[in-house]
């Protein structure tokens, strides 16, 4: 399946600085079941919604520390619906839902602990709120190049719950390591590193860590009660695609503008180019929206479609989407999208497409 030609929704820049269309820094949208859209404009700490002709209905939040207030807030969309939009702000660790309407309905901290999270929340549709987060043990090592965290994950019933660590020990982020005089220096994602993906239900959460084309559903105790397989592409890191990911960063840098574009890119590509990876990851998202499991494929470096797998209640593989690389996809159906496209002037716009199919 592939997105229509054009869209059948555009959210878009209206008339005037504030105009309710303007977006910026989209961080979550979800449609709804009358087919409107919810919104969070992180750029202007708002949650907007929209109808299904894409007109404005309602805005509500603005930036601050107090009820209906958010500072860094995402949308949750998997315990969100018609009636019940939840908000977490990832600076203040702060549940707030609003109703139909954009009014508060409640506010709330959520406790951690001692167990911060690391990244983003994911959230059952029940409301429970499911997290990772990375020990400090054993996770630096002693010298300079990649290595890979260890995480575990959490969940929290919400206000006034303690956190639970219901799973230990999963293989997490790549990252890479460098060292000045002798000293851990800066610590970055590794290139085409793996990262691990959540999704949560009522029944448990889905974990992958992109080793292999597979996910399991862990139970709230801890015990692996299901694993998903399915056949991917290849893994394997070609000299094309080295090839491919060298040309595209020359020319990030050469469109920088900088006078010394071209000795900034052979001091990165020289000290990338020893630790790039021989296999890529299998996978690195996993949502789940219109009661399907949503599974995106790698895109190596000169691919220029992002490929998803829809894969039912059952586990039976139902769809195959191809989707241009540059939509940032933030809800999925079963015959549509919702994304977020950026043009060359760093203008958003918020997009529904229906999902056509076409012939192989």
């Amino acid at each position: 399946m592939r997105a229509s030609t054009e869209p059948v929704i555009t959210i878009g820049p209206g008339q005037g600085v504030d105009s309710p269309y303007e977006l910026f820094q989209v961080d979550g949208a979800m449609r709804l079941p009358d087919g409107g859209v919810v919104v969070v404009v992180g750029g202007h700490h708002e949650v907007r919604r929209f109808g299904p002709d894409g007109a404005h209905l309602w805005t509500s939040g603005r930036h601050g520390e107090g009820p209906g207030e958010f500072e860094f807030p995402t949308l949750l969309t998997t315990c969100s619906g018609d009636n019940r939009i939840v908000i977490y702000d990832r600076s203040q660790y702060r549940v707030t839902i609003l109703d139909n309407d954009g009014e508060l309905v409640d506010d709330h901290l959520l406790d951690f602990g001692d167990r911060t999270p690391y990244g983003g929340i994911k959230c059952a549709p029940s409301g429970r709120m499911v997290f990772t987060h990375y020990a400090d043990d054993g996770q630096m090592p002693d010298r300079e190049g990649a290595y890979r965290w260890v995480a575990g994950i959490v969940y929290s019933d919400g206000e006034g719950a303690s956190p639970r660590v219901f799973r230990q020990g999963i293989p997490a982020a790549d990252r890479m390591l460098f060292f000045l005089y002798g000293f851990p220096s800066t610590g970055r994602p590794l290139t085409w590193g793996r990262t691990l993906s959540i999704a949560a239900t009522d029944e448990g959460a889905w974990i992958g860590t992109a080793d292999s084309h597979e996910i399991e559903l862990v139970d709230w105790t801890g015990n692996t009660i299901d694993r998903m397989r399915w056949d991917g592409p290849d893994l394997e890191v070609t000299d094309e695609h080295v090839d491919a990911y060298r040309e595209e960063l020359y020319e990030a840098y050469r469109r920088g503008g900088r006078d010394d574009w071209e000795q900034r890119f052979n001091r990165v590509w020289d000290s990338e180019r020893p630790h790039l990876p021989t296999r890529f990851p299998a996978y690195d998202e996993l949502i789940i929206a219109d009661g399907l499991i949503w599974v995106r494929h790698f895109r190596p470096p000169g691919q220029t479609e992002q490929h998803w797998l829809a894969f039912d209640d059952s586990e039976t593989h139902v769809a195959t989407v191809s989707l241009p690389g540059r939509m940032q996809v933030q809800d999925l159906g079963s015959d549509w999208v919702l994304a977020v496209v950026t043009d060359p002037l760093g203008i958003e716009r918020l997009v529904v497409h229906q999902l056509e199919r076409h012939e192989p």
